[in-house]
C-alpha cells in the first residue's frame, strides 16, 4: 500500500505525515516526488509531496496528466490536507519571506478538478482541534490500526523521521494557535474575487 500525503505547502502535509506513523507504516523521510515513491522497492510506504506535486502547486497539463497516470496506474492512496487560504499565505510570508496566493488557489482547483484521485481529504482546522478523530477516519480508509492516539504523537514520533535543525519545522504540540489568524491578503497582484470563490467553495469566511 503506498501513500501519498499532498496538499499546498504550509497546509499540514508534515502533520499529517507524521500522524501515518502512528499506523507502523513507514514513512518517507523528508519529501519525495510521486515519480520516485512509486519507484521504491518498498510497497508499503507513506510519502509527502515534493514542491511540484499535483494538488500542490501550480502545474503544467502535461505534468499534471503524467502524475494523474502515475496515480492510477500504480494504485497511489491519496491523502489530501487542505487549509483556509488566508492562514496559508499568512505562514508563506512568516516563514518564507513572500507569498503566492495562486499557488493555494490552484491547489484547491486541482482538488476539486480531480477528486477522483483522493482517497482522502483532510482539513486542516479538524486535524488540530479533533486529530484522534481524524486518525480514526484514516484508520476506517486504510484498514490499519494505530499503535498510539495522535493527540499524544510529541511523545512519539521520532525526532529523525522530519530532522532539521529549522526551529520552524520542530515537533509541536497539537492545538489550534494557527487558525484564523489576521492577515492582510488584499495587496497587489492578487484576485480576491478568485480567492474568495475558492474559500467560500471550501466553507471559508471570504476576505472583507
Amino acid at each position: 500500500m503506498r501513500i501519498f500525503i499532498t496538499g499546498c505547502a504550509k497546509s499540514g502535509t508534515t502533520l499529517l505525515a507524521r500522524l501515518m506513523h502512528s499506523f507502523n507504516i513507514p514513512v518517507h523521510s523528508g519529501e519525495i516526488s510521486l515519480r520516485d515513491l512509486t519507484k521504491s522497492e518498498v510497497t508499503n510506504i507513506v510519502g509527502k509531496r515534493s514542491e511540484y506535486t499535483i494538488f500542490s502547486n501550480i502545474l503544467q497539463r502535461k505534468d499534471i496528466n503524467e502524475q494523474k497516470k502515475l496515480i492510477k496506474q500504480k494504485n497511489i492512496n491519496v491523502i489530501n490536507i487542505y487549509r483556509n487560504g488566508v492562514d496559508v499565505l499568512e505562514s508563506f510570508e512568516r516563514d518564507w519571506g513572500y507569498w503566492n496566493p495562486l499557488i493555494w488557489c490552484e491547489s484547491i482547483r486541482q482538488m476539486q478538478d480531480y477528486q477522483d484521485l483522493i482517497m482522502l481529504n483532510v482539513r486542516y482546522e479538524d486535524l488540530v482541534r479533533y486529530p484522534n478523530a481524524i486518525q480514526n477516519l484514516i484508520r476506517s480508509k486504510i484498514q490499519v490500526k494505530p499503535e498510539y492516539k495522535f493527540s499524544e504523537y510529541t511523545e512519539n514520533t521520532p525526532k529523525e523521521l522530519f530532522p532539521t535543525n529549522d526551529k520552524r519545522y520542530k515537533i509541536r504540540p497539537i492545538n489550534g494557535d494557527r487558525i484564523e489568524k489576521n492577515f492582510n491578503v488584499r495587496k497587489d497582484g492578487i484576485d480576491i474575487d478568485y480567492f474568495n470563490r475558492q474559500m467560500e467553495s471550501l466553507g471559508y469566511e471570504p476576505v472583507k
